[in-house]
């Protein structure tokens, strides 16, 4: 059994996104709201716990809670009126930022590896069965939804399973394992499809890249830190580059054949990201929290950076990268295997699926803690792992 108590918390709050997932599929959405909520709790009591044992901030806690401290201050100066569930996505800002300090004091421990794991592919298996067996496909007549509240965000969920499946094969031993998994993950792959979410395709088929690369070298090779903050930038040059590119015309004459229509539009990102920049250069410091929702606090622009840059302002947002940058850098600074690197590529493909949409810091019911759970895993591989037995 796992001893410590912060990894033990990571491993029930990833239980409790495997049942939000189960019962917003079986539409429970009162049970999927209290599940989601003590989420919040769970993190908040978990931090507190460890910032009192630990009895100092290490610098990314600093960095953490100067972001969230920063971000709420911009975002209250510029809230001329609230209600209760204005702060919503504030709060989940708040997790995905304050979970990063708290992964990384978490001891490493390679039963927390094996926890995580088989939730996850628990977790694998009940989309098909959801979608193959019982016939849930949600209420999208084209998209694949299986009742989440759109096709990318369905397709996030099976993205995220399908990257935890490709970890499997490298992590479990036994070759039945392997068989079964390589089976469960075409199919999240072919889920994957008919949602049509394109920034999904394109996050697995970066991942691939460096999956089989990973997999046919005869070393491990070492992650550089310059490479890693390209990836942690790539949202900004990708929504920069696509912007350019669209205002040239380029996107909708060279990509007309991945123009599916009804909001899928090759072009769909530029009108809400080139209002998303105009707040910005307006309030640049402060953030528009409350002017991008219409002061509802329900916004999401389709891209990390940007929503983190418009809704909370500049300082914010460079903290941001800069947590990302600093805990990647201490995961880099370990004796790299191949699990961990396999594991990092993963939230790589994650960051940079981000670049058009805005799950991991707004409105991803639980997301963020199946994000960083890779990160997890790559803290606490070693090399005694690479030959270590491990059995489903």
């Amino acid at each position: 059994m796992i001893k410590n108590n912060d990894a033990k918390l990571y491993v029930w709050k990833t239980v409790i996104v495997m049942l939000i997932s189960l019962f917003t599929m079986l539409s429970s959405q009162s049970i999927v709201s209290l599940l989601f909520r003590v989420t919040f709790i769970m993190l908040l009591l978990g931090v507190i716990n460890q910032l009192y044992r630990h009895h100092f901030l290490n610098e990314l806690h600093i960095l953490a809670i100067s972001i969230i401290v920063i971000s709420f201050i911009n975002l209250l100066i510029r809230t001329p009126s609230f209600t209760p569930g204005y702060f919503n996505k504030f709060i989940i800002f708040s997790c995905t930022v304050i979970i990063i300090p708290y992964i990384l004091s978490i001891p490493p421990d390679k039963l927390i590896i094996k926890y995580i794991m088989n939730i996850n592919m628990i977790l694998a298996v009940l989309y098909p069965i959801m979608y193959l067996i019982l016939s849930v496909d949600g209420y999208s007549h084209r998209w694949l939804t299986l009742n989440f509240t759109n096709p990318n965000l369905t397709a996030m969920y099976l993205l995220h399973s399908a990257l935890y499946c490709f970890v499997g094969l490298y992590y479990y031993k036994k070759t039945i394992a392997k068989v079964l998994i390589a089976l469960l993950t075409c199919i999240l792959i072919y889920l994957i499809f008919i949602t049509e979410s394109r920034s999904c395709y394109v996050a697995i088929i970066v991942f691939l890249i460096f999956f089989i690369k990973t997999l046919i070298s005869s070393s491990t090779s070492k992650i550089s830190n310059g490479f890693s903050l390209l990836i942690i930038l790539t949202p900004f040059l990708i929504m920069f580059l696509y912007l350019y590119l669209s205002k040239i015309q380029f996107l909708d004459n060279f990509f007309d054949f991945l123009d599916l229509g009804e909001g899928k539009a090759v072009s769909s990102r530029e009108m809400i990201w080139e209002f998303g920049l105009k707040y910005f250069y307006d309030h640049p410091l402060l953030g528009s929290y409350y002017h991008i929702s219409k002061g509802s606090g329900i916004s999401q622009l389709h891209n990390t950076h940007l929503d983190i840059l418009v809704s909370y302002g500049l300082v914010p947002a460079l903290f941001f990268i800069a947590l990302l940058y600093r805990a990647l850098e201490r995961i880099l600074a370990n004796s790299p295997t191949k699990l961990s690197n396999i594991s990092i590529f993963a939230f790589f493909a994650i960051i940079i699926q981000g670049s058009f949409e805005a799950a991991l810091v707004s409105g991803g019911v639980g997301l963020y803690i199946l994000s960083f759970g890779f990160l997890l895993i790559a803290c606490c591989s070693n090399n005694s792992l690479e030959s270590s037995e491990e059995s489903t």
